[in-house]
């Protein structure tokens, strides 16, 4: 191994254990809180794993992501099954990094399964939050479709969120997105397109969520745009330092809900419905 990698693995190791501690507390107590901290443990163990190029825990990562954010959707409702899954996940990683820490060369072939489990879950949640769902209305007046930017330094974060997004319906709006993985290709768009509504992350290379409201906040056609970060970083984020920034601006922190992402587009996009038809 080089040092990066040495290094992933050590700190790997620790964060598993988080984990575990995490998964056994809800296995116990379905608390939203604590499955978002298993979140954010493994949201820093993928970024970490996709920066050395260990594609296969990356892509495991993020599936038990999906199982976190499919069983918030559904109020923990099977919190004990999603916890077994997860503590798979974890003996499975945990003895892929000491085959690595001795040296070894780990079975690239070991996660198939659990993927495949992971993958199932995911699915069949997905079903269940469908048949509660209301269908679309299709509705292409130009009045009533609504432009979003979406912008994520996570590929996979993407897919989910434009899926999201592209399935909202409220009182006939569409939806029409478009997305970009950096700040810096977000603000070229601004500048040729007017959106309804931008949402993005905190923290991205190239250019960081501040600095790109920063950006976007010169650029004519999107001066006043409604932001909406998502992201499990506000800590960071100073309110008083930003203040004048902080105009039109909301935030959601990861892992996101569905139904709380389907209300702020509701709260977006409706209230722009009825400022235009009070416009002279």
């Amino acid at each position: 191994m080089n040092k990066p990698e040495q290094v992933f693995v050590l700190e790997t190791i620790d964060d598993l254990q988080t984990m575990l501690g995490l998964s056994l507390e809800l296995q116990k107590k379905p608390e939203k809180e604590i499955a978002k901290e298993i979140f954010r443990t493994m949201h820093g163990i993928k970024g970490n794993a996709k920066l050395v190029g260990f594609n296969d825990v990356s892509m495991l990562i993020h599936l038990c992501e999906e199982v976190i954010e499919s069983s918030l959707n559904l109020n923990l409702d099977d919190h004990h099954y999603a916890a077994e899954l997860l503590m798979e996940a974890h003996d499975q990683i945990l003895a892929w990094c000491k085959v690595l820490k001795d040296e070894g060369e780990p079975d690239p072939s070991q996660f198939s399964q659990l993927k495949e489990k992971l993958g199932q879950y995911i699915q069949d949640k997905a079903s269940s939050l469908s048949q509660n769902k209301p269908p679309k209305v299709e509705n292409k007046d130009a009045n009533c479709i609504k432009k979003v930017l979406v912008v994520d330094d996570d590929q996979d974060f993407i897919v989910v969120l434009r899926d999201a997004i592209e399935g909202f319906s409220s009182a006939g709006i569409t939806t029409e997105v478009e997305t970009c993985f950096n700040g810096f290709s977000a603000i070229s768009l601004a500048i040729k397109n007017k959106y309804d509504l931008i949402i993005t992350d905190l923290k991205m290379p190239v250019l960081d969520g501040i600095d790109f409201i920063k950006g976007l906040r010169t650029v004519d056609l999107n001066k006043t745009t409604p932001i909406l970060f998502i992201s499990g970083y506000f800590a960071t984020v100073s309110a008083a330092e930003h203040k004048n920034l902080m105009e039109n601006v909301v935030f959601i922190e990861k892992p996101f809900n569905l139904a709380k992402l389907g209300n702020y587009l509701n709260l977006f996009f409706l209230s722009q419905e009825i400022a235009n038809s009070k416009a002279p």
